[in-house]
C-alpha cells in the first residue's frame, strides 16, 4: 500500500501482528528503508544529500505493491506479506518504507523478504527525487 503518512514502526508491526489469522506462524521479519546520504551526489564533496521525495501514481502503485505481496504470500510457508511504502519529502534517516513477513519458519521468511524488497524496487512505479544542500535535486532510479 501506499501511504503519504504511516503510524510508527511498532504501530505497523502491531496491525500485521493483528492481521495474522491462526497460529501457524513461526517468524516475523520486516525491513525498513531509510533515507541515506549518497556518496555519488553531484558537484563537489561541500554537496550533501539532505532529503529525498518520493512520488506514485495513486492505485497503479499500492496494486503492484499488492500484487507482489499476494505473490509471495502463494509460497509454501508464506503466511502474511504487507508491504508499506511512504510517498512525499524525507529527510535523512527518517523512514520510507516498511516490508513485514510471516512465515511458518524463519528461512522462509527472510528469503521471502529479500524477494520483496528486490521487486518492490523492480516493479513498483514509484519516482524518488534527491534534494541536495545546494538547492539542486536530481531524480534517481527506483
Amino acid at each position: 500500500m501506499i501511504k503519504e503518512t504511516a503510524p510508527s514502526f511498532s504501530e505497523l508491526f502491531e496491525q500485521f501482528k493483528q492481521s495474522i489469522r491462526g497460529h501457524e506462524g513461526g517468524a516475523i521479519v520486516s525491513f525498513t528503508g531509510i533515507v541515506r546520504a549518497d556518496p555519488r551526489s553531484p558537484g563537489t564533496t561541500s554537496v550533501q544529500t539532505t532529503g529525498i521525495e518520493i512520488e506514485a501514481i495513486e492505485g497503479i502503485s499500492s496494486a503492484a505493491l499488492q500484487d507482489i505481496a499476494t505473490g509471495i504470500e502463494q509460497r509454501p510457508g508464506i503466511i502474511k506479506v504487507t508491504i508499506v511504502h511512504l510517498t512525499g519529502t524525507f529527510k535523512l534517516g527518517e523512514p520510507m518504507v516498511h516490508v513485514f513477513v510471516c512465515a511458518a519458519h524463519r528461512s522462509e521468511a527472510f528469503k521471502a523478504l529479500e524477494d520483496c524488497v528486490n521487486l518492490y524496487k523492480q516493479k513498483t512505479p514509484l519516482w524518488k527525487k534527491e534534494l541536495y544542500s545546494d538547492g539542486s535535486t536530481k531524480w534517481i532510479s527506483h
